[in-house]
């Protein structure tokens, strides 16, 4: 069974910097000198190494662990103490998400077989109660294979799952059905996150599979974020790549890659004013250089 995508994602340095180099412009000095912060080790489930991935407003943590066992386990972190989460029977979990009513998405091994050479994971969505939880199996669109990454205060899960062709898919949970979010024309999809909206985001291979671009999913129908780039954006070689979060305002973040320089940044794409039109900033050098065209042309 695959390691997290979207986890991987993240933490690429391409991806990193750039999004830590956007929250440093926001801030003031006044503002940085006020704050102080305190480091918590999260510890562990017995292993060497752990990994959190989200954390709602009440200050949950979710994430995975390296157990004594030497397999991977799903976490939850709350009051000072992390849980295993347990996993649908096979050995290894991964929590990727959790929202602000104690829902809990991630995807498990479903069965014993070893996870790297034909393990099936699962989504689930794992429901913290007072005493424990309980562990769901989401299912699947067509194909023994799903994987949930993100989930909204609705209890709305998207991710990705095997269509009858074996082709990954972006999909969306709603209740107990899923539903195939589709492709930009290419053969696969993922969705990453979606907001209290319903408003969903991930990539998508385009037609003939000839590039991953980032998309946004209005019901289910698949919209190319590239179209809302500017003309002088896309001939300096600027292509969004992949979507990786959205929040209730419709601002999206992700990742572009410049086809010239080989260039990798976050980018901020906003609504700005209406719903149907976008404006992007760059991290780095490409916000400073994004912003000063922007003034230019007013």
């Amino acid at each position: 069974m695959k390691a997290p995508v979207n986890l991987s994602f993240w933490r690429s340095t391409a991806a990193v910097i750039p999004i830590l180099t956007i929250i440093a412009m926001m801030a003031t000095p006044a503002a940085l000198a006020q704050v102080s912060y305190s480091v918590t080790d999260l510890g562990t489930l017995g292993g060497s190494s752990s990994w959190p991935t989200c954390i709602n407003t009440s200050g949950q943590i979710v994430g995975y662990s390296d157990t004594s066992n030497a397999v991977s386990h799903a976490f939850l972190y709350s009051g000072g103490t992390m849980t295993d989460l347990g996993t649908l029977g096979g050995s290894d979990s991964y929590a990727c998400g959790i929202n602000n009513n104690r829902q809990i998405v991630g995807y498990s091994q479903a069965t014993s077989a070893n996870p790297y050479s034909g393990g099936s994971p699962r989504a689930f969505l794992y429901t913290i109660l007072n005493t424990g939880g309980t562990m769901t199996d989401l299912g699947i669109l067509n194909f023994d294979w799903s994987e949930a990454f993100g989930i909204n205060n609705s209890g709305q899960v998207v991710g990705e799952s095997l269509t009858l062709g074996n082709a990954y898919h972006a999909t969306l949970w709603d209740g107990s059905k899923a539903y195939d979010l589709g492709t930009l024309g290419g053969s696969y999809s993922n969705a990453s996150a979606i907001n209290n909206s319903g408003q969903v985001v991930g990539f998508s291979l385009t037609t003939g599979d000839v590039a991953y671009h980032a998309t946004l999913w209005n019901g289910t129908v698949a919209i190319d974020l590239n179209s809302f780039l500017d003309a002088n954006t896309v001939k300096a070689g600027w292509v969004l790549t992949g979507a990786l979060g959205i929040n209730d305002k419709g601002w999206i973040i992700g990742e572009a890659q410049n086809s010239i320089t080989r260039v990798a940044d976050g980018f901020l794409l906003a609504p700005v004013p209406e719903p149907e039109t976008y404006t992007m900033m760059m991290a780095g050098f490409g916000l400073l250089g994004f912003m000063a065209r922007r003034k230019k042309s007013a």
